[in-house]
């Protein structure tokens, strides 16, 4: 019961911040300030709770510690998204980058994002020195991992990703995408998140006390999402279009009654 509460929980809870971070993101410019003053509020709570139950190792610290976390990153990408933290003023070549300019720009573009997102981590991890409870550090941890290797996948080129979801202010950033073709680098990030998912599966269930069985569980539920993330964004448009259409006729027959 431990495993599945933690999963439902986490998916809820991601799905719902990834969702309110999409509709903020799509409305109008001069709303930014503001939400994003109440995101940060948030963030500086949420921020506070990670440390102050760091030591505390119950069942309910171990949620609250992975919800603080998971919302503490998701004010890290709304910053970035509202284009409220990103970077330097970039101006781009009109003449085509290659894969240098490409790479610098793409870095200018988000340097102050990238900063902060380090600083988060470097916190996050020094704050787990000596703490049992390092439910919420350790998803900070993983999120920026995870969120690193799919950038990178984009940059050296993903057969099913365009960017058309990008908030008009951050349309520019197209131009720093890879080629619409599946790079080797593939190979290094898959390894990279399934290694980590195993990892955390087999310490979930060599876990001797709930909340760690918890906090496990919250983080392969975390990473095996970015190995699906990895591999859909490896499947060509129309091969994912059949595929879901094709569970989608499945879904319909299964729930078909017979006359």
């Amino acid at each position: 019961m431990g495993y599945l509460s933690a999963i439902g929980y986490a998916l809820v809870l991601w799905w719902v911040s990834t969702g309110v971070i999409i509709v903020l993101y799509r409305q109008p410019r001069w709303t930014y300030d503001a939400t994003f003053g109440m995101l940060t509020v948030m963030a500086a709570g949420c921020a506070t709770l990670l440390f102050l139950i760091r030591n505390d190792t119950s069942t309910t610290a171990t949620y609250l510690s992975f919800s603080a976390g998971t919302l503490v990153w998701g004010w890290n990408l709304a910053s970035y998204y509202t284009g409220t933290i990103s970077g330097p003023t970039t101006v781009i070549p009109a003449e085509p980058l290659n894969a240098n300019q490409r790479f610098r720009l793409a870095v200018r573009s988000g340097l102050y994002h990238e900063i902060v997102s380090l600083g988060m981590v470097i916190i996050a991890l020094w704050w787990c020195i000596g703490a049992p409870n390092t439910s919420g550090q350790l998803t900070i941890v993983l999120f920026y991992v995870m969120h690193q290797l799919s950038k990178l996948n984009i940059y050296f080129g993903a057969r099913n990703f365009s960017g058309e979801w990008l908030p008009e202010h951050l349309r520019y950033i197209m131009v720093f995408f890879g080629p619409t073709r599946n790079h080797w680098f593939f190979g290094v990030t898959i390894s990279v998140a399934l290694g980590i998912t195993l990892w955390t599966i087999v310490a979930a269930q060599a876990a001797i006390d709930d909340a760690t069985q918890i906090r496990m569980t919250f983080l392969a539920l975390l990473s095996g999402a970015a190995v699906l993330e990895i591999f859909v964004l490896m499947i060509p448009p129309a091969y994912l279009h059949r595929s879901l259409a094709f569970l989608t006729h499945l879904s319909v027959a299964a729930n078909t009654k017979p006359r």
